[in-house]
């Protein structure tokens, strides 16, 4: 299977042939790794209300318009501007079951790793600066894969720029049609369309340079008939940013929800940091070097989308692997330039008489399997390699609960889980909120996040039970006396607690149910009542959850407080079994 995809490559015969077993092992090594890496459970909390969305579409043959999954801003507009990117995942859904959602990630994954390494060796670039190159890019995929419509971003702009380099390089020009058509999809995909028309256009000022500063006659009118061919392109792309449901709207809501995303503090619109993005620093100051080193060849087109995308980086966290994405390819093709400057040079001729290709292999094949042992070895210690949906993360056997018990009506639910609630409850359920920011508006996040008074916030919401994540900043406010007093806790696990209203209806459900002396979210409620009550509760969560590791954890937290030093070990020890640290 890999011999077909390496037919392409522009490499010279002679190197062809010389590095053709170096590049094969390269090519299956990097290729299994890209596999893997990205083969791991749903952890996404956003793609769930994308699946009921791509539901709804297909069995109403309409894209909704307005809010029908809440019961905070019923009737209200709402542009889902990511539409097709629902139907895709949930045509996933329905092929595969769960499990297909990880071969979403898997498949577009691969298909960006592979448009990457095919440009490289198409613009001769040496095999094992491909190889470490594509190896950078998905590590920083690492970071956002996602079951997202960024995934098929990332594709989308791989090939932008594959096409607008083959064009900058005067091959293959007719191609540059395919942009449009690939807008066309792009744009009921996600509002990230717009990032095909920046390329598109750092292109078409880069030709437009080249035309001006162009001394030869002949050259300069080819370059302005190539100019007047990609403006034509680039209209033709502008044109078709506007082919969505939502028109302009698609585009605008993004730069209008920064309070909401503000209020809700969303990690990833944060700046990156040190501690957690050194890598992104570090290749960051290097890509910087080279481009300085390069700083005479270097392309305008290449420059211009360096800049715009490490500014977006260093704006938001969140943009980094688009960084990578678009941009490390460019810094290893300038790397690949020095490389063969250097080779020119005695000195460059003496290292590379040291470096012959069976070591670099070996060491290409130490590194990646360093980082396998690193980013694969820690998804299979901690559970969360594999297919499928994990019950850590997001509340499936409290819905089984609910389910079995009969528990619908209004929730208050958990920002972060109010997506799988809408595909797991929905229409007997209505969610609280949901990663849907921009549909809630500043004014009704503001009241959900300032309401004081546990009365106050329950009789504004009127909601009749509660699915709440221990991550969540009201996780102890439903555990406080006033709150206990209207709601009980009848069910909780290692991903979320679920409290109902007290009513004449959930009486008995609650008689029978409900936990009186745990509270699980905080050690310093849990450990308040030392008594047989307690240890029968949390006997009884074990029986009902074995592989729980918070119920053990707390077992262990009781055992040692009543000096119980064995058992506390015993209790301590399965909870770090269960939780795979």
């Amino acid at each position: 299977m890999i011999a077909p995809f390496l037919q392409g490559t522009s490499l010279p015969r002679d190197k062809m042939s010389e590095r053709k077993p170096s590049l094969y092992i390269l090519t299956a090594s990097l290729f299994l790794f890209v596999v893997f890496l990205s083969m791991f459970k749903v952890s996404d909390y956003d793609v769930w209300f994308h699946l009921k969305t791509g539901e709804q579409v297909l069995k109403t043959l309409s894209i909704p318009g307005y809010d029908t999954f809440s019961h905070t801003a019923p009737g209200h507009p709402w542009i889902a501007q990511e539409w097709l990117f629902g139907v895709l995942i949930y045509l996933f859904y329905w092929a595969g079951g769960y499990a297909a959602l990880t071969i979403y990630k898997v498949l577009f994954t691969f298909l960006t790793s592979a448009v990457i390494y095919a440009h490289l060796l198409k613009r001769k670039v040496d095999v094992y600066i491909a190889f470490h190159a594509v190896l950078l890019v998905a590590i920083f995929m690492s970071w956002r894969l996602l079951e997202r419509p960024e995934m098929i971003f990332y594709l989308f702009i791989s090939i932008y720029i594959l096409l607008l380099e083959d064009f900058r390089l005067g091959t293959r020009k007719r191609a540059l049609w395919a942009l449009p058509a690939i807008m066309l999809f792009w744009v009921n995909i996600q509002y990230t369309a717009l990032i095909g028309l920046v390329a598109t256009g750092a292109y078409l000022a880069d030709t437009l340079f080249g035309a001006v500063f162009e001394s030869d006659q002949a050259r300069r009118a080819q370059r302005l008939k190539d100019f007047r061919f990609l403006l034509l392109i680039f209209a033709f792309v502008a044109a078709t940013l506007l082919l969505n449901p939502n028109t302009y709207q698609s585009y605008t809501f993004p730069f209008t929800i920064t309070k909401e995303i503000k209020m809700f503090a969303i990690n990833e619109f944060n700046p990156p940091n040190w501690g957690a993005h050194s890598l992104f620093f570090i290749s960051f100051g290097a890509s910087a070097a080279i481009i300085l080193l390069n700083a005479k060849r270097a392309s305008a087109a290449h420059l211009l989308i360096f800049a715009a995308l490490s500014y977006a980086a260093f704006k938001h966290m969140r943009n980094i692997t688009l960084w990578a994405v678009a941009t490390v390819p460019f810094m290893a093709i300038y790397l690949n330039a020095l490389k063969e400057r250097a080779a020119l040079s005695r000195a460059g001729q003496s290292l590379g008489g040291v470096l012959k290709a069976p070591l670099l292999l070996w060491l290409s094949l130490a590194v990646i399997l360093s980082v396998s042992y690193y980013k694969i070895g820690f998804l299979m210690k901690s559970g969360w390699w594999g297919a499928g949906v994990s019950d850590r993360l997001f509340p499936v056997k409290a819905i089984r609960f609910m389910e079995e018990n009969g528990i619908k009506g209004n929730m208050y639910n958990t920002y972060s889980l109010g997506g799988y609630m809408i595909w797991s409850a929905w229409p007997e359920s209505r969610v609280f909120i949901d990663g849907r920011a921009d549909l809630y508006g500043e004014v009704r996040i503001k009241k959900i996040l300032t309401e004081e008074r546990f009365e106050d916030f329950l009789d504004a919401f009127a909601f009749d039970f509660a699915v709440v994540a221990y991550s969540d900043s009201d996780k102890e406010r439903f555990l406080e006396p006033e709150a206990v007093a209207r709601m009980a806790l009848v069910y909780w696990d290692d991903a979320a607690m679920l409290f109902v209203r007290r009513t004449p209806e959930t009486a008995a459900l609650i008689e029978k149910y409900e936990y009186r002396s745990i509270k699980p979210a905080d050690a310093s409620y849990r450990m308040t009542e030392l008594s047989r009550a307690l240890l029968i509760e949390l006997q009884r969560n074990i029986m009902d959850d074995p592989k729980g590791w918070r119920n053990h954890k707390m077992l262990a937290d009781v055992y040692t407080a009543i000096g119980e030093a064995g058992k506390a070990k015993e209790a301590s020890d399965m909870a770090k079994r269960n939780s795979g640290m």
